[in-house]
């Protein structure tokens, strides 16, 4: 089979990277495919199929009828399968993602603890929340100025956060108390980076536009200002309802949800 840049491919042995798109002119056996669950990869070109072109706006008319759908539509015509989705937003989210799994896996974090080095840890997280687009240039700064016994709690209630034992509603709050005692307190910055690492369950909360969204969609979120997990409970329950309501968009994960809503 002849590829071309641009031309649409699935890869059967993981369809669950989605429809990807031809990055380069293909020259030899190995193709460059932009895919939007797994973005850019290397794959042999023997290995691909071409999948069916999709029709100019083929989520439009199944969509919801919302405002900010239909500004996200305006974008980017494909829904999130759409190609400068892929390439832009979503890409700047799975890099984010990808930062995450290598810097706030468990491993990582017990050894970065056990060797002393907290501040290693706070400019990690500082640098993966505050390239996301979604948490303020200020407020992912913040981990970057702690002293050393702060930059430890910090730490230590992140590790727990993202890989403890206890429920996670007990870790929710203790983390959202640390990073307020610390003078680092924000939606965004408590719920960004367990999204990174946990697309598929966790939800980054941006204030403005998720109790908007919740408003014009009639659902309670309980909200209170502060990072709370009756709240963020809440919130993750909206989140599933979305993607429910928004499947003709053909949403992947919480980071398309992440991205439409920062659009909001």
């Amino acid at each position: 089979m002849r590829l071309r840049k641009g031309d649409r491919v699935v890869h059967p042995a993981l369809p669950e990277w989605g429809v990807g798109e031809i990055a380069e002119h293909v020259c030899g056996p190995m193709a460059h495919v932009v895919f939007p669950a797994a973005g850019r990869r290397t794959v042999e070109r023997l290995g691909l199929v071409r999948a069916t072109p999709p029709p100019a706006r083929p989520f439009a008319p199944a969509a919801p009828a919302l405002p900010w759908v239909e500004a996200f539509l305006e974008r980017y015509p494909g829904g999130f399968a759409d190609r400068e989705y892929a390439l832009g937003e979503r890409q700047r989210l799975l890099d984010g993602a990808r930062r995450a799994a290598v810097f706030l896996a468990p491993a990582a974090l017990a050894g970065a603890l056990a060797a002393g080095r907290h501040a290693a840890i706070c400019a990690a997280a500082s640098d993966i929340a505050g390239q996301s687009g979604l948490v303020p240039d200020d407020g992912a700064a913040v981990l970057r100025d702690l002293d050393d016994r702060d930059a430890r709690r910090v730490g230590r209630a992140l590790r727990e956060l993202l890989h403890g034992a206890a429920p996670y509603p007990e870790r929710f709050d203790a983390f959202a108390t640390c990073l307020d005692e610390v003078g680092a307190g924000s939606w965004e910055l408590a719920t960004v980076l367990p999204m990174l690492a946990f697309p598929d369950t966790h939800l980054v909360i941006e204030p403005r536009p998720v109790t908007s969204v919740a408003a014009a969609l009639a659902f309670d979120l309980l909200w209170r200002p502060e990072p709370n997990w009756d709240t963020y409970g809440r919130a993750l329950s909206f989140g599933h309802f979305l993607q429910d309501t928004l499947a003709p968009l053909g949403p992947i994960d919480f980071l398309d949800l992440a991205a439409l809503l920062h659009r909001a």
